[in-house]
C-alpha cells in the first residue's frame, strides 16, 4: 500500500509538474517531427492512424528531460532523477536519446501518449486502486527482445 502522506504530496506536486511540461513541450516545439510510421510499419498495425499523426518525437543528445520532482517537493526521486534513460513521454510528444530510436522504443512511447489521452495527468483514482509498483529501466537495459531465451522472438517479431 502506498502510504497517504505520499500520495498527499504527489498531489501537491502535481500543478508544479504540470508547467513544468507545458514549459518543456515549448521549449522543445521547434524540434518535434512526426511519427513517421512509414520508418516503422508495424506501428500502423496497432495504433490508429490519426493517433500516429498527432503524435511527435524530439530526439535529444542527451538524458530525455526529466521533471526535478526532488526540487518539487518529492526527494524520493532524486536518484531516479539522475537515471539515463532512452525516452519519455509528456501528452501527445515523446522524447527519445538519439541513438535508441528503435520501433520497439517508438511502441512503448506510443503506448504512453494513449495513456495520456486515457488518463491524463490527474489519474490518482486509477493509481490508487491499481498501482503497485514504479518499474524504471535504464537506458541500455537488455529486455527480452535483446536478451535471448524462450520469450525472445529470433526477428523480433511482437508478441
Amino acid at each position: 500500500m502506498i502510504p497517504p502522506d505520499l500520495l498527499g504530496q504527489f498531489q501537491k506536486t502535481l500543478p508544479l509538474a504540470r508547467e513544468w511540461v507545458a514549459a518543456t513541450l515549448k521549449a522543445h516545439r521547434d524540434q518535434v517531427v512526426p511519427v513517421d510510421p512509414m520508418d516503422y510499419r508495424r506501428l500502423r498495425q496497432v495504433f490508429p492512424g490519426a493517433l500516429l499523426k498527432r503524435a511527435r518525437a524530439v530526439v535529444v543528445t542527451d538524458n530525455p528531460p526529466f521533471p526535478p520532482l526532488s526540487r518539487m517537493g518529492l526527494p524520493e526521486f532524486a536518484a531516479f532523477e539522475a537515471m539515463p534513460i532512452s525516452g519519455v513521454t509528456y501528452q501527445d510528444t515523446f522524447f527519445v536519446r538519439d541513438g535508441y530510436q528503435t520501433e520497439s522504443l517508438y511502441f512503448h512511447e506510443m503506448v504512453h501518449v494513449v495513456q495520456w489521452d486515457r488518463l491524463g495527468v490527474d489519474h490518482k483514482r486509477y493509481a490508487e486502486k491499481e498501482c503497485r509498483a514504479m518499474l524504471v529501466e535504464p537506458a541500455g537495459t537488455r529486455n527480452t527482445g535483446g536478451t535471448g531465451g524462450a520469450m525472445t522472438a529470433d526477428d523480433n517479431v511482437w508478441i
